[in-house]
C-alpha cells in the first residue's frame, strides 16, 4: 500500500526501468544550469552582484539557465501526473501486481513534451496572477494608514498561496488541464481541504530537507570539493560545476519527493471529496 510518504518518495525515484539514464539527465540538466554561474563566479570573482550582472551581459548563459530549468519543470510535472495516477490506481485497480510495477519516475523521451503548451500557458498565466497580487499587495502595504490593517491581511493571504500552490499545480498535472486550475480563488477555496495535512507535511519535510542536506550532499560534496582541491582544478568552472550540480541534482530529487507527498494528498482530500 502506498501511502505517499517521503521516504517512500525517495524509493520511487530509484526504483523502476532505466534508472542511470534518468538520474543521469537530471543530473545533466543541474551540470548545464549551474555551469554558467560557476563560469560568472570565477571571472568575477564571487561578487554576487558583479556575477549577475556578468550572466545578463552574456545571452547564451541566460539560455542555460532557462532551458534546463523548463525541461526540468515538464519532468517534474509528468512526475506529478504519474505519482496521482498511481493513487488513483490503487483504489481502483484490482491487479496489486501491476500498481506494484508502475514506474512513476518519467522516461527520458518526446513524450516529456507533448503537453508542453499547457504547462505554458498554465506556468505564464500563474505567474502573471501571483506577480499582481504581489504587486498590489506590497502597494497597499505601504498606504500610511491603512497598512496596519494591509500588512496582516498580506501575510494571510501569501500563507494562502504558500499552503495550496502545490495543490493546484497538483490540479492541473492530473490531466493537464488549465480549465479550473486557473481561478485565484483556488488559494482560498483550497486552504481548508489540505490544511491540516499540507501543515504535517511540511514539517516533515523540514526535517527531511535537512537530514537529507546532511547524510547526502554534506558528504558526497565534502569528499568531492577534497579531490578537486587535491587535484588543483577547484578554480576551474568545470570542477566547480561538477560540485554545484550535485546540489542542484538534490534539489531536485526533494523537489519530486515533497510533490509524490501532495500528489497524495491531492487525491485524498481534493479529489476523492469532489467526487463524494
Amino acid at each position: 500500500m502506498n501511502n505517499g510518504g517521503l521516504i517512500e518518495g525517495i524509493k520511487k525515484c530509484y526504483k523502476g526501468k532505466n534508472l542511470a539514464k534518468k538520474h543521469g539527465f537530471l543530473y545533466l540538466l543541474a551540470l548545464i544550469i549551474t555551469f554558467p554561474v560557476a563560469y560568472a563566479t570565477i571571472k568575477t570573482g564571487g561578487n554576487e552582484a558583479a556575477v549577475n550582472q556578468y550572466l545578463v551581459q552574456n545571452p547564451l548563459f541566460l539560455i542555460m539557465l532557462l532551458v534546463p530549468s523548463i525541461i526540468f519543470g515538464l519532468y517534474f510535472i509528468k512526475f506529478l501526473h504519474n505519482s496521482i495516477k498511481l493513487f488513483i490506481w490503487q483504489d481502483t485497480q484490482k491487479d496489486q501486481e501491476r500498481i506494484k510495477a508502475m514506474d512513476i519516475m518519467p522516461e527520458v523521451n518526446g513524450d516529456l513534451f507533448k503537453n508542453f503548451g499547457s504547462v505554458l500557458q498554465f506556468g505564464l498565466v500563474w505567474t502573471i496572477m501571483l506577480t499582481l497580487i504581489i504587486l498590489v499587495l506590497g502597494f497597499l502595504c505601504m498606504i500610511p494608514g491603512i497598512n496596519l490593517f494591509c500588512v496582516p491581511v498580506a501575510l494571510i493571504i501569501i500563507a494562502c498561496i504558500l499552503y495550496t500552490m502545490p495543490y493546484i499545480i497538483a490540479g492541473f498535472a492530473r490531466n493537464y488541464s488549465t480549465k479550473g486550475n486557473c481561478i485565484p480563488f483556488l488559494l482560498f477555496t483550497l486552504l481548508p481541504k489540505v490544511f491540516v495535512s499540507a501543515t504535517i507535511l511540511g514539517l516533515k519535510y523540514i526535517v527531511f530537507a535537512f537530514c537529507w542536506g546532511i547524510i547526502i550532499q554534506v558528504i558526497i560534496v565534502g569528499i568531492l570539493t577534497g579531490i578537486l582541491a587535491f587535484l588543483k582544478i577547484y578554480t576551474n568552472p568545470i570542477g566547480l560545476s561538477i560540485i554545484a550540480a550535485i546540489f542542484v541534482y538534490m534539489e531536485f530529487i526533494l523537489t519530486l519527493v515533497f510533490y509524490y507527498a501532495v500528489a497524495n494528498i491531492y487525491y485524498r482530500k481534493i479529489e476523492l471529496e469532489r467526487e463524494i
